[in-house]
């Protein structure tokens, strides 16, 4: 069970040591998703990539430990988390995506918690795995796409989406 403790405990230090640890330190102003759920608050996480880039995967992934908790506490009804939508908005996707967010996102809906999932190219998820892109596709119903520059994924949009033909 604590094969991988001490390299994660390191990991773990490596962050709260670096310049991002502030914001992992309790305080009066600390964010609270559960909170947020129950009083419909908005919150925004963005981490300057150019800047925090070997933090972000890991970072992230702690984030989406939190957001799974949140979705489970909802899904159960365990606690008043308040009967509004929420919405989460996944950035960067393929940054830190792994396949436990695939089950996040498919028990998301039970929960009215609806999932942006935001990428540059669904060549990205493929990267990931060579079946996340259609593993995401099938959990997920509404898309939003902008310009396609690549012939493999307009056709992989198109079948997504259907054709017309008149």
């Amino acid at each position: 069970m604590f094969i991988h403790g001490s390299s994660v405990r390191t990991e773990i230090l490596k962050i709260v040591e670096s310049d991002l640890g502030h914001l992992f330190k309790e305080t009066e102003n600390s964010v609270d998703l559960i909170d947020v759920s129950r009083n419909n608050k908005s919150v925004f996480v963005s981490f300057d990539g150019t800047i925090y880039e070997k933090f972000i995967e890991k970072t992230a992934r702690f984030m989406i430990l939190d957001i799974n908790y949140l979705v489970s506490v909802r899904n159960k009804k365990m606690e008043d988390v308040g009967q509004e939508p929420f919405l989460a908005i996944y950035d960067e996707f393929a940054v830190y995506a792994t396949e436990k967010i695939i089950d996040t996102v498919n028990k998301s809906r039970e929960a009215d918690f609806h999932c942006v999932i935001s990428t540059q190219t669904i060549h990205d998820l493929t990267a990931i795995d060579s079946t996340f892109t259609d593993r995401i596709l099938a959990n997920t119903n509404t898309y939003f796409v902008g310009q396609v520059n690549e012939d493999t994924e307009v056709d992989k949009w198109s079948k997504t989406f259907g054709v017309y033909k008149d």
